[in-house]
């Protein structure tokens, strides 16, 4: 794989409508399924909202499962607001 080449040890990756999945060297992915809303008004920057999410939580030293079910919630609420 390219980036563990590069000496990347972790790789964070947005599956859109599958979820999102941490790769860690050495480790299984860590897994975080869809969190379904309600009613989706805009998904413009769901994905923005789950990577800052996710490194708000890592930044406050929750463990990486932890930072996953965040940003996936944080991620879904942002799609359930229209902020125009």
């Amino acid at each position: 794989m390219f980036f563990c080449l590069q000496g990347v040890k972790e790789v964070l990756v947005k599956l859109g409508s599958q979820g999102s999945a941490l790769f860690i060297e050495g480790g299984e992915p860590i897994r975080q399924p869809i969190i379904p809303a309600t009613e989706v008004v805009d998904t413009t920057g769901a994905g923005d909202t789950f990577t800052s999410a996710f490194a708000v939580a890592l930044v406050e030293g929750k463990p990486k499962e932890e930072c996953m079910r965040f940003a996936g919630t944080e991620s879904t609420l942002s799609s359930s607001f229209d902020c125009n």
